[in-house]
């Protein structure tokens, strides 16, 4: 979907295709909380991180125009995160008799 947004001669998309990413997104990250919480595999986590990380460092070079960019990708990475903490493990201690 981020190929679109960067074609030559396409500078500005209308509301209904942001709408339409977000939405996408939001769903497709939700599913793979789903998933990660069920098979308890970090393997989502990991393509959702390599999907996300790329945008969400773009703010540092180049500041989000307004808020809701800014909510946007803050909404994204605590996707991500709940990913993380779903898939994470606690290691149990072998016990001691």
């Amino acid at each position: 979907m981020t190929t679109l947004t960067y074609m030559p001669g396409n500078h500005e998309y209308g509301e209904i295709w942001q709408l339409v990413r977000v939405g996408t997104e939001s769903v497709l990250l939700l599913a793979g909380v789903l998933t990660t919480a069920i098979a308890r595999s970090p393997r989502w986590a990991l393509a959702a991180a390599i999907y996300l990380l790329p945008g969400a460092a773009s703010p540092l070079i180049n500041p989000p125009p307004n808020a809701q960019d800014t909510g946007y990708w803050l909404a994204l990475i605590g996707l991500l995160l709940a990913m993380i903490a779903t898939a994470w493990r606690p290691q149990l201690l072998p016990d001691r008799a």
